[in-house]
């Protein structure tokens, strides 16, 4: 009879092997297959170590994207919500940027919260870059310094003015983030 442990050393063996033949071999639907099952494992680890691997690949079939948006929305543990939101800002596309921007109205979590302002930043849909302004007030510091950088890649006033306005924040971190991407060219 298998063990618990047994099943589950088994299933981040084949999580690891599906990582590596991907790497080597290619990618295809039968590995978006096998990261759909591990992104909705019972195991957080294996569920986190899924959607990071799920950010790298090249081919995101949607119901890959589909399990990260379930994951950012409902998964009960802060770093596999953290995981699946840097997967989707990997991924792109409008149902990632939407779970996106509708878990900036519920995630609690300062750690998430960072990972979803920089997966906005990453995918840079002009239809977010108030959204990632906002987040650059009222926030924890280091979701306040992720907004200034994610704020860089956008072409709008209101993130030119987050930019500005952080020159004033009450954090270090956050002014020097600021002040770094204000400062003239070389």
């Amino acid at each position: 009879m298998t063990t618990h442990d047994e099943a589950l050393d088994r299933r981040r063996t084949d999580l690891l092997r599906l990582m590596r033949h991907t790497r080597t071999q290619g990618e295809g639907a039968a590995t978006s297959a096998k990261l759909v099952s591990a992104v909705t494992d019972p195991d957080p680890g294996l569920r986190r170590a899924a959607a990071d691997a799920a950010g790298f690949r090249q081919d995101h079939t949607p119901a890959l994207a589909m399990s990260l948006v379930r994951m950012l929305e409902t998964d009960d543990v802060d770093h596999c919500r953290e995981a699946a939101a840097f997967a989707l800002g990997e991924i792109g596309g409008e149902r990632a940027v939407s779970a996106l921007v509708t878990a900036t109205a519920t995630e609690t979590s300062p750690l998430v919260r960072e990972a979803i302002v920089a997966a906005l930043g990453a995918i840079g849909d002009p239809e977010t870059a108030a959204v990632v302004a906002a987040m650059t007030r009222g926030e924890k510091p280091a979701v306040r310094r992720r907004a200034v950088v994610a704020c860089a890649g956008f072409d709008s006033p209101e993130a030119d003015g987050a930019i500005r306005a952080a020159l004033e924040d009450r954090d270090r971190h956050v002014r020097d983030a600021a002040a770094w991407i204000l400062r003239p060219p070389c």
